[in-house]
């Protein structure tokens, strides 16, 4: 199916994994609005363990079809690696091929299925642009970068425990061998 031109503009604030696109209508495809993109992760089961991938988050702002408002619903388009498999859009994440699955948001759940084709066809296009730049790869390095220095600080936090722990453990033992010797001086004294 026919998507909407876009292009990509660099006036809007966006985030650092971010982008935004002006969407204009063609004969096609009518849909105007403005699309803010962010990247995200999700976990998914990849040979019985959880991996974390990568997901692009669409937000619409004014949405329109044909004219008609259609208001600011947001998308998830989920990379889950593997084979496509039967009415999946194919994707490559990072080099990975796999499949994208589309969570829509209010109202594009119950619009007509033509124009929900329409801006799932959008959404998809988009997507695919985003996951095979490098915004991917810096997102997916930033997330574990912030993850090595959450473990980090974690680890830190349990060192400080763990020395107050022994510390205690010290006072509590002299403490406990200067009960027993006083227990022993009694005992001598009887």
């Amino acid at each position: 199916m026919p998507t909407p031109g876009f292009s990509l503009s660099t006036n809007t604030n966006t985030t650092d994994y971010g982008a935004s696109y002006t969407l204009f209508s063609t004969d096609d495809a009518p849909l105007t609005g403005t699309v803010f993109t962010d990247m995200d992760e999700h976990l998914v089961l990849v040979d019985g363990t959880f991996e974390r991938r990568s997901m692009v988050i669409v937000r619409f702002l004014g949405l329109h079809a044909h004219g008609d408002p259609l208001g600011n619903p947001r998308v998830r388009a989920r990379f889950i690696p593997g084979e496509p498999g039967r009415g999946a859009a194919a994707a490559m994440c990072l080099g990975e091929p796999g499949r994208l699955h589309l969570d829509l948001g209010h109202p594009l759940g119950t619009v007509d299925s033509d124009l929900r084709e329409l801006v799932t066809d959008t959404v998809i296009e988009i997507t695919a642009e985003f996951l095979t730049d490098e915004r991917a790869a810096r997102h997916r390095h930033h997330s574990a970068d912030a993850r090595r220095q959450d473990a980090a600080n974690a680890l830190a936090e349990i060192d400080v425990v763990q020395q107050r722990g022994y510390r205690q453990l010290a006072a509590a033992r002299a403490e406990a061998d200067a009960s027993w010797a006083l227990v022993q001086t009694l005992r001598q004294q009887n």
